[in-house]
């Protein structure tokens, strides 16, 4: 399956989806209004993953901060997880968050309480400009 990589914005994230690499990541701002026609080809994505066979799938997202378009677009895609985790694969969601940002430590709470059944993992971060440098070195 064709990778889905997108260059974050100003008020968009940085996405990565590679199931050859085991890649499945989002991170940054996603704060425009237009939240549902960015978030619709990674629907469509993880839709088109349901029918591949996986054993195991992790998901990181690190977020810094979220509009409620976006945060209800996060949601379908964990509910997309799910779907696969009923598919019989694998499936955890790795949050990550800044060491600070109880808020958005607490947004990944809220998605474990509604999502139940993916087991849930939260890192505590220094900084996420911290977080790019390691990984562009």
């Amino acid at each position: 399956m064709k990778p889905l990589y997108i260059e974050a914005t100003a008020s968009l994230p940085l996405v990565h989806f590679d199931l050859r690499k085991g890649v499945f990541h989002i991170s940054g701002k996603s704060t425009d209004p237009g939240a549902g026609q960015f978030y619709a080809p990674l629907l469509r994505w993880i839709e088109k993953v349901s029918h591949v066979a996986i054993d195991e799938l992790s998901f990181e997202f690190s977020m810094e901060l979220l509009n409620i378009a976006s945060y209800k677009r996060i949601l379908f895609l964990m509910y997309g997880l799910k779907d696969l985790q009923t598919k019989g694969a694998s499936v955890d969601i790795i949050w990550n968050y800044e060491r600070h940002d109880r808020d958005m430590y607490l947004i990944g709470r809220d998605y474990a309480d509604i999502i139940g059944s993916i087991p849930f993992r939260y890192c505590e971060c220094r900084a996420f400009a911290q977080m790019e440098m390691k990984k562009a070195g």
